[in-house]
């Protein structure tokens, strides 16, 4: 879980310019937003540091939570 995570951090700053908004959504057995649209890379590191790993994998409901976020 910890390489996901660091992973996740790296792409978020990676794509960080004021052309670029990342967000981040979690998922296991439901979704939910991590972080919003136009969140930093600081912010997603602090809230990425309490995900675990929870068995589930309903990455539908993790693409429909994507697709409800404002301004997508």
């Amino acid at each position: 879980m910890a390489q996901a995570i660091d992973a996740a951090i790296a792409f978020a700053e990676a794509l960080a310019s004021p052309n670029n908004r990342t967000g981040t959504i979690v998922f296991n057995d439901v979704a939910q937003t991590l972080t919003p649209l136009g969140a930093s890379s600081i912010d997603l590191r602090a809230k990425a540091m309490n995900v675990r790993a929870d068995g589930g994998t309903a990455i539908s409901a993790g693409l429909s939570e994507a697709w409800s976020v404002p301004g997508w």
